[in-house]
């Protein structure tokens, strides 16, 4: 799928600003991390497209509860070494 751009937000103002701009210039948008969702969502024809690999820390755990909040750009592997 050919896409208009592929951006690289390392922050949610990036992501936030990102959106805004596409709905502006009335672009599609289809977001992805690693790029490998069956169903082909990380691919809009002609949209902009936010990789968020970027987006990979870790920003909370509750060790007790057994929750951890992550951005979405955290792989398993880096969630499991953290």
């Amino acid at each position: 799928t050919e896409v208009l751009a592929i951006l690289r937000p390392r922050s949610l103002r990036d992501v936030q600003a990102i959106v805004r701009a596409a709905g502006a210039a009335g672009r599609p948008v289809g977001v992805s991390g690693g790029r490998h969702a069956m169903g082909g969502q990380q691919a809009v024809a002609g949209g902009i497209h936010p990789d968020t690999t970027g987006l990979d820390r870790v920003l909370a755990f509750d060790p007790e509860g057994g929750e951890v909040e992550a951005e979405a750009g955290i792989m398993w592997p880096a969630l499991a070494d953290w």
